[in-house]
């Protein structure tokens, strides 16, 4: 089994490499700021990656106010607050990670594949970025076809460290220059390697109106002058990796909280209805707003809190976006600080077998710092 995959990996390489050396007998593209007036970003990440393409966002807006923005990502839900925004006109659904070779034999993926290609040469985008190198190679050679055929005027992107000096896009950054550099510092270099200066390096979360009168009402219960401490117990991905902090460590914080007088809600997708459980469990007052919000109105009960605190997660990004003190719990075996380096005195961040490791004592120590401030 472990030969059949060596090969896959070989036979998709080559096919990339192709690609690539195809490209690079194109006459090169320019691009003049003139004739940017359609433009796709490719973000094929979770909630907090979609956060982490808003400075790219607000820096499309204000270099180019006319220009419409589309996005093609892997799911509505997750990015559907980012027509708040404007100029983003439209938001196309693909789950890349239904397609990996194993489906290669079944209708769905050559579907799904043609009408993406036919989606992206029928736009014919002036514009087209990627804004992460895909993990799975698998993944990789899907995004890297929608490049290839998508008759874009200027494609950037970000290429795999075996092909340095060629790529299906005009131009690119090498994944290993990266490493260790914020997500969103990293995407606005793609943004000047088009010419395009970032207006704002800071993330965002637009909040709808009537999100924000709808936790207004969940909220409503909660005299003001008392603090508020938000918690986040899941997250989808450190769910399926097995790395998720257990939830009887937020139980545990969560009584110190109330004990205190504070005031302790729980927030988060159906997925997390189990870890919530556990916490309110022994914290009978908790406010459990599981499963109970959009993301919109997650997004407004976490800027109306004095502290969130979450694993490494869509939450967290979003309360860094909002100007909530953030406590981030980052357990994942591999350190992965293009997501937790935020600039930003505001968030903090522990990380399993690293630096500073997740306690709860250490945990209630940031809280009592931050709300004696």
């Amino acid at each position: 089994m472990k030969i059949i995959f060596q090969i896959k990996e070989w036979i998709l390489r080559f096919l990339m490499i192709l690609m690539a050396v195809m490209r690079s007998f194109v006459k090169e593209n320019r691009i003049s700021r003139n004739d940017i007036k359609r433009i796709l970003f490719i973000q094929f990440g979770g909630l907090g990656d979609m956060v982490l393409i808003t400075p790219a966002i607000r820096s499309i807006n204000k270099n180019f106010p006319e220009a419409e923005i589309s996005i093609l990502g892997s799911n509505l839900y997750n990015s559907d607050f980012l027509f708040n925004f404007p100029n983003v006109v439209e938001i196309r659904e693909l789950d890349i990670y239904a397609l990996d070779m194993r489906q290669i034999f079944k209708q769905f993926f050559w579907k799904a594949l043609f009408q993406t290609i036919r989606f992206l040469r029928k736009r014919r985008f002036d514009l087209l970025i990627t804004f992460r190198s895909l993990k799975l190679i698998d993944w990789l050679f899907i995004e890297w076809v929608f490049v290839f055929f998508s008759r874009a005027g200027f494609t950037i992107g970000i290429n795999p460290d075996y092909l340095p000096r060629h790529s299906v896009y005009c131009r690119w950054k090498i994944d290993s220059e990266l490493k260790g550099q914020h997500y969103t510092e990293s995407f606005l270099q793609l943004l000047e390697m088009a010419g395009i200066p970032a207006c704002n390096r800071k993330t965002m979360f637009p909040i709808g109106k009537a999100a924000k009168k709808n936790a207004e009402i969940l909220l409503s219960g909660i005299t003001d002058s008392q603090p508020r401490v938000c918690i986040h117990p899941g997250g989808t991905r450190i769910v399926l990796e097995k790395e998720l902090w257990h939830p009887s460590n937020y139980a545990s914080i969560a009584k110190h909280l109330t004990q205190k007088g504070i005031f302790v809600i729980i927030v988060g997708s159906g997925e997390d209805l189990k870890s919530a459980e556990t916490i309110c469990k022994e914290n009978p007052d908790c406010l459990d707003l599981t499963s109970r919000t959009t993301i919109e109105e997650m997004a407004a009960i976490i800027q109306r809190v004095d502290i969130f605190i979450g694993n490494d997660s869509g939450p967290f990004h979003i309360a860094a976006a909002v100007g909530t003190p953030a406590i981030g719990i980052f357990t994942r075996t591999k350190d992965e600080p293009e997501y937790y380096n935020y600039p930003m005195r505001n968030v903090f961040v522990f990380k399993s077998n690293f630096t500073e490791p997740p306690t709860v004592d250490g945990v209630l120590k940031k809280v009592n710092a931050i709300l004696s401030k």
